[in-house]
């Protein structure tokens, strides 16, 4: 009798060590793109979606540098996904910014067509644009719109300014200071320049960039390519 209960045991001893064993499951990332607004921050556990028998996310990082969701644009970003069986799964995907018809205004922005875009203090000295920013450059480096001068900015294309191609004569630019106060400017004129400020034509317009003046105006600045900038004045 004490042997068929001790068998007995073993069998039962041996079905809970079998359940209490770690699920040998591996995350794996399903999504091959995800989509987010303009000017919303990027939630990434909601969005990406996962395959995995641990049936738990842990966590969900990015790989890359984390995007500035400024215009609708496609980006690269890594992501990092842990679930709770301690498997990590990695994958490249394609961001799909779409347009936001529910902008809040805030400091240190501008504006225009779908975009909302940062903008910090910068100076001559910068020799490349911020990687997820705008960034004041030539002119007063500390954007005011009542001090009737220019302020120049810079970003970059694909990146914060990859509608500046499509704004046109009339467009409308809205720029927020420090104080969150608005100041809506319009484009009244378009260039393509080279590295040195200089037009196809041979016309240097390097100090109407660059020049403070006494005209209350912006101008922002992108690449057409690697070398020629797209240069947007707006009074």
């Amino acid at each position: 009798m004490k042997k068929v209960i001790l068998g007995l045991m073993l069998i039962i001893g041996g079905i809970v060590g079998f359940q209490a064993r770690p699920v040998a499951a591996a995350v794996k990332i399903t999504s091959t793109s995800i989509t987010s607004k303009v000017d919303v921050p990027l939630n990434l556990k909601s969005l990406v979606k996962t395959n995995y028998a641990s049936n738990k996310i842990q966590s969900v990082t990015l790989t890359t540098a984390a995007p500035v969701l400024a215009a609708p644009q496609r980006l690269t970003i890594g992501v990092k996904v842990a679930a709770t069986d301690k498997s990590v799964a990695t994958k490249t995907l394609t961001l799909n910014v779409v347009a936001n018809s529910a902008l809040k205004q805030r400091a240190n922005m501008i504006y225009f067509l779908q975009s909302a875009v940062p903008y910090i203090k910068g100076s001559m000295a910068v020799t490349k644009a911020p990687a997820l920013t705008a960034q004041t450059w030539g002119g007063n480096v500390i954007f005011s719109g009542t001090d009737h001068q220019n302020t120049e900015f810079i970003g970059h294309n694909p990146g914060v300014f990859v509608q500046n191609k499509l704004l046109k004569i009339g467009s409308a630019i809205k720029v927020t200071d420090a104080n969150n106060r608005a100041f809506v400017y319009h484009v009244d004129k378009l260039a393509v320049v080279n590295p040195l400020g200089y037009t196809k034509a041979g016309v240097d317009l390097y100090p109407s960039i660059t020049a403070r003046g006494t005209t209350e105006r912006i101008v922002l600045q992108s690449s057409v390519n690697a070398t020629d900038k797209l240069i947007v004045f707006a009074h």
